[in-house]
């Protein structure tokens, strides 16, 4: 199923655009609205290559939405593309993280890896960091940070305002627990920029690779990964890049069959 919202700010500004030439910002918001009902044209009739490439497109225009991401994805899949669909639910995740259906779409689509590779442990608490950190999207934490901290100012002003009444105290701590608040999702808010910007993590696009304990194939052979296999980068040594497996092994892997996410 694919995504048909997300662009009603685009159609908009294309209203309101005023007489004259368009900027090409314009032209590519415009060319990006068209491209996105292009191929959701296509995928409901069943031609799921136009629409891979139609939304393959819009992201050639430099432009990172998560349904458009969220479409790629299901398009790649019926495509037969199990890495692109993959790597490209991560990235639609990576924007709207509490989006149930890539979630359960990814999920999905991992079970078709041929590699099931046991993940290294993780301890329960940093798990539970984890989790919490992408319970909702950036603009969902910047928006609630944004309110506690005006509410919190607020509360501030009047504590200063009534700090010879009664009602010193009370107002106090609530001024008090709001910048407390405030900070806290403060933090949280910068957790979800530093995830949805991370470049760590990468997904196998090609049918199988092999894992060296060096930059080159004359190193030992270490594991082979298969196609939609989630790694995360340490270092680059064109055209060799080093990760890490889910289960936490070491190694170099040619980089250009890999997608980051």
């Amino acid at each position: 199923m694919t995504r048909t919202t997300g662009w009603l700010l685009v159609s908009l500004s294309a209203i309101l655009i005023p007489a004259g030439p368009l900027s090409a910002q314009e032209r590519g918001e415009l060319r990006a609205e068209a491209l996105f009902k292009q191929g959701n044209e296509a995928y409901s009739k069943g031609d799921f290559a136009a629409a891979e490439k139609a939304y393959r497109d819009i992201v050639g225009l430099g432009i990172r939405n998560w349904h458009v991401y969220y479409n790629l994805g299901n398009a790649c899949f019926r495509n037969h593309e199990i890495g692109n669909a993959i790597l490209f639910y991560e990235k639609a995740l990576r924007l709207e993280p509490g989006d149930v259906d890539a979630r359960e779409n990814l999920h999905f689509a991992s079970l078709r890896i041929r590699d099931r590779i046991p993940p290294d442990s993780t301890p329960f608490l940093i798990a539970l960091l984890s989790r919490g950190v992408n319970l909702l999207s950036l603009e969902q934490v910047t928006r609630i940070f944004l309110v506690t901290y005006l509410v919190a100012m607020a509360a501030l002003s009047a504590w200063i305002a009534l700090r010879r009444t009664r009602w010193s105290a009370l107002v106090g701590g609530l001024a008090g627990a709001l910048l407390l608040s405030a900070l806290t999702a403060g933090g949280w808010m910068v957790l979800q920029d530093r995830s949805r910007n991370a470049t760590d993590e990468a997904i196998i696009l090609s049918e199988k690779l092999d894992v060296y304990s060096g930059p080159g194939s004359d190193n030992t052979l270490l594991a082979s990964v298969h196609e939609g296999t989630k790694v995360r980068v340490h270092a680059r040594r064109d055209p060799w890049i080093q990760v890490t497996l889910p289960d936490g092994r070491s190694g170099w892997l040619l980089g250009e069959a890999l997608g980051v996410i």
